[in-house]
Formats: C-alpha cells, sequence, structure tokens
C-alpha cells in the first residue's frame, strides 16, 4: 500500500497531480494548512482515499487537529504539528504517537523534511509541496507492506 503525503500546501494545488501521476497511491494523507487544496484532492480524485488534519491555517475547517488511521496492520498518527512545538524534529509527537499504541506518527508545519525514529515511533515529515524552508518543493511517500512502514522523502517536484 502507496500513501502520498503532502503537508502545508498554502493553496498551491498544482505539484499535486504531477506527484499523483508518478505514485500511483492507494491514499493520500494530508497534514494540514489548506483546507481548501483538501476540497480539490477529493473533488478531482475522488477513487483515492484521502486522509487530512487540520493546521493552523485552517480556523474555518471542522477537520480535526489529530487523527488515528490504520493500514495493513500499521498505526498511525497525524497532526499537523503546530500543538506540539514540532522544532524538536517530532520528539512530544512520537510521545503522543506511542500515548495512542502507534508506531508511525505524521506531521507538517514546520516546512522542513524529518525522518526520525525515537523508540518505537517512526516520525516523519515531508516538507512542503509549496513553501519550503530548507531545500526543495518536496512530499512523502509511505510504503506499507506486511505491517512495515517505510518511507521517501521526494523533491524533484
Amino acid at each position: 500500500m502507496r500513501f502520498l503525503i503532502i503537508a502545508d500546501s498554502h493553496g498551491s494545488t498544482r505539484r499535486f497531480d504531477k506527484a499523483i501521476v508518478a505514485f500511483e497511491p492507494d491514499g493520500i494523507i494530508h497534514l494540514g494548512d489548506i483546507e481548501r487544496d483538501v476540497e480539490y484532492l477529493m473533488d478531482v480524485y475522488p477513487h483515492i482515499p484521502l486522509y487530512a488534519v487540520v493546521g493552523n491555517n485552517d480556523p474555518w475547517c471542522r477537520r480535526e487537529a489529530e487523527k488515528v488511521i490504520e493500514a495493513d496492520g500499521v498505526k498511525i498518527f497525524m497532526t499537523h504539528g503546530h500543538l506540539y512545538g514540532v522544532w524538536d524534529k517530532g520528539l512530544r509527537i512520537a510521545e503522543r504517537a506511542e500515548e495512542l499504541g502507534c508506531s508511525v506518527a505524521l506531521f507538517g508545519h514546520s516546512h522542513v523534511p524529518v525522518d526520525e525514529v525515537y523508540g518505537n515511533v517512526h516520525v516523519f515529515n515531508p516538507g512542503s509541496i509549496s513553501r519550503p524552508r530548507v531545500g526543495e518543493y518536496s512530499v512523502g511517500i509511505m510504503e506499507i507492506e506486511n505491517g512495515e512502514a517505510k518511507f521517501a522523502h521526494c523533491d524533484w517536484l
């Protein structure tokens, strides 16, 4: 199972299509900032399951700030990150994921790619698809097979 992980699109959907065509995801995860971009994905790709959380720039949105999903035996904690002080590369998010029994924690907000392991939790931030703070525009790919998640950043968008 392959997921395309997007964060911090901030109203720019032009790279979505290229990433979706390139990776042919089984699901899309959007980690917040901006809700109308999530609506674009739902309208244009209704056949691809979409999981999303609200970001700090989505005050009008009724979507939750945290979500737990399960895919192929892997429990995944999703949050934008603004409630967790993400400048520690996701340590507090890893602690929250562990509290919830998740082995994966996904977040955005910092616009900086992260791929770290804290204890039993793999923490991943795809960076930003529209406004990177370091490096290039980026998304993440999460491949889940036989109950194991593997991650990669893609910055050629």
